[in-house]
């Protein structure tokens, strides 16, 4: 079973447990092993840091997509408040007015969420590719460590 990259920094007590063992039995020979764990520990963290900082981010596509909606959905909530004044105008009825504020509420939720993916910052197709390839680098990296020879 292979362990997520995410979750490999919470085996570092784990990993200095074992490593302490294996001095205990042999005080010498651990060097090499350290810096090779220590080496992909490090890249392991950068890696997590670089997919962090990319996970709040919305792909430009969908963030144009889920721009087009809520601003259509805006205009037809406007259009439907604009119907239900000249409404309420002619019948006065308290329904109609409720529903008026009804839809203003939707277009103040809807304004706020498109105020919300406009301020998200929009992952690019490059940054994409890139983390796909640290990933798979990230992967070969796991299986090397997997076949490290022992020089106990």
């Amino acid at each position: 079973m292979r362990t997520p990259f995410e979750y490999i920094p919470r085996l570092r007590p784990e990993i200095a447990t074992v490593l302490s063992g294996i001095e205990k039995i042999h005080a010498d020979g651990l060097t090499s092993l350290e810096e090779y764990l220590n080496s992909y520990l490090k890249r392991v963290d950068n890696f997590n840091d670089v997919q962090s900082s990319y996970s709040a981010h919305l792909l430009s596509t969908d963030k144009a997509r889920q721009l087009n909606e809520k601003t259509s959905a805006i205009k037809e909530a406007l259009t439907l408040v604009k119907q239900l004044r000249g409404d309420a105008k002619v019948i006065q009825e308290r329904t109609e007015t409720e529903a008026i504020d009804q839809q203003e509420l939707e277009v103040a939720k809807l304004q706020d969420e498109i105020n919300t993916l406009e301020s998200t910052p929009a992952i690019t197709e490059e940054a994409i590719e890139a983390l796909a390839t640290v990933r798979q680098s990230m992967e070969a990296v796991r299986e090397e460590f997997k076949n490290f020879k022992w020089r106990l």
